[in-house]
């Protein structure tokens, strides 16, 4: 829903979404997971995770969380690399080595 009110915060909080969105495909393919095995491991539908990735919902914090679980990596983690665009913050939790 955009508001008027401060359309550079709604701007600012579209990029981050879009980028958290972008940053969870990058995770799940570094993995080799499909769609339907990071909801599994999520405990969410696949339906939910396509849609984030479609771009046809916006990942809530309570999905990105869910989704990070599934993921192996902390939300915090994964909401840091979309900001700053570093990934080597990954590094320590052993799943991706570049």
């Amino acid at each position: 829903m955009k508001t008027n009110h401060n359309p550079e915060a709604y701007n600012y909080a579209r990029l981050i979404c879009q980028r958290v969105t972008e940053e969870m495909i990058w995770v799940r393919q570094q993995m080799n997971l499909s769609r339907c095995e990071t909801a599994r491991r999520g405990g969410l539908h696949r339906e939910c995770i396509c849609g984030v990735e479609r771009g046809d919902n916006l990942p809530t914090l309570f999905l990105t969380c869910r989704n990070c679980h599934g993921l192996e990596v902390r939300s915090c983690d994964l909401i840091t690399a979309a900001e700053t665009g570093d990934r080597s913050i990954y590094q320590p939790y052993g799943w991706y080595r570049a």
